[in-house]
């Protein structure tokens, strides 16, 4: 018989708590083992409790759940889903929630009626149990990890024709993406595509926080903005992002795909068609199979595909995906993908 998800809730409202244990506790496999009233009390129960996974709200008095969050993390890294208004019109503080290892957040919303608490619920459940799955504590360890420097026989196998490089992630890729494209250098000769699965509204702010962090420029894809070397765009939340034949972007509301959107298999069909052999793509962490099909058209063009290693995944889906597709050529861990897309996307000048 499958154990039990074993789950704390932190919030300060008695009503909402009550809600929500009420509500989740209508399902069999997830069992509430202790309510936090506040941050103080979230991360006292998470290490005495130790869970495997915590429903924190943000908005709590003593010390809120950003900076509990920022504490689990550091002592106890356990599987976090952010509940609360401010996660919907505060989309800072759920970009820098993710950020910091939230595994996924869900949003209170305005109206109380039995419907929405109904649809609350039921997103909650369905995050819990991806949550109960995820892996928080590789990218943990990871995070305390400096890039490892490249042997010379690596260097000798990096590629020198690569012209665009698209990064795909979902479940756990804020984390993952604050890691790796802070860590890309200032010099970067090509232009960099990233596929989030966020909805429309996050991607702006997610931009915003990298671009802050990173030597390159990091933008939110726009209609029409052309690929320069060095500078990062961001596919918009809710719309596909493909590149145009003269190397601009178009954005679209095409259906979604893997059920989402935007997806990574758009973009990477465009890139094969337009780039081929000099596309690299990269798949980071995510829950599902996006960027399968899209990996298997850049490498029918000839391009190159490097899926990051399951021990830093916080899910190992995607990358799993594609590496069962037989399309990746490379399996690197977090801590070393920004080295390694580095050395990849150096033109021929460069490395020779």
């Amino acid at each position: 018989m499958q154990n039990k998800i074993r789950l704390l809730v932190a919030d300060d409202s008695a009503s909402v708590r009550k809600v929500l244990t009420e509500g989740i506790s209508s399902d069999p496999q997830v069992e509430i083992v202790g309510v936090a009233r506040n941050g103080i009390e979230a991360v006292e129960l998470v290490g005495k409790l130790k869970p495997d996974v915590v429903t924190l709200d943000v908005e709590m008095p003593r010390m809120s759940g950003i900076e509990a969050l920022e504490r689990i993390m550091a002592d106890q890294p356990t599987p976090v889903v952010m509940v609360s208004s401010l996660t919907g019109e505060g989309t800072a503080t759920t970009i820098r929630a993710l950020e910091l290892g939230a595994v996924d957040f869900a949003l209170k919303k305005a109206s109380h009626g039995s419907v929405a608490v109904r649809d609350l619920i039921d997103e909650l459940l369905e995050k819990i149990h991806a949550a109960a799955a995820s892996n928080v504590i590789g990218l943990a360890e990871s995070k305390s990890a400096a890039d490892e420097s490249a042997q010379d026989d690596d260097l000798q196998l990096a590629s020198s024709h690569i012209r665009v490089a698209l990064i795909a992630s979902s479940t756990g890729g804020p984390q993952a993406l604050r890691m790796v494209i802070p860590a890309l250098p200032r010099d970067l000769a090509t232009p960099v595509l990233v596929v989030q699965h966020l909805p429309a509204g996050f991607t702006a702010r997610m931009a915003a926080s990298l671009d802050t962090a990173s030597p390159l420029k990091v933008e939110e894809a726009k209609p029409g903005v052309r690929l320069e070397a060095g500078k990062v765009l961001i596919a918009p939340g809710g719309v596909h992002m493909r590149v145009s034949k003269i190397g601009t972007i178009r954005l679209s509301l095409e259906d979604r795909e893997c059920g989402v959107r935007p997806s990574a298999n758009p973009t990477m069909e465009s890139l094969a068609e337009v780039y081929g052999e000099a596309t690299l793509g990269v798949v980071l962490t995510g829950m599902g199979t996006d960027a399968t099909r899209g990996a298997g058209l850049i490498k029918a063009a000839g391009g190159t595909i490097i899926a990051e290693d399951e021990s830093t995944c916080v899910v190992y889906g995607m990358p799993k995906s594609v590496a069962t597709a037989g399309y990746v050529d490379k399996v690197v861990p977090l801590t070393r993908m920004a080295s390694e897309i580095a050395r990849r996307c150096q033109v021929q000048e460069r490395a020779a």
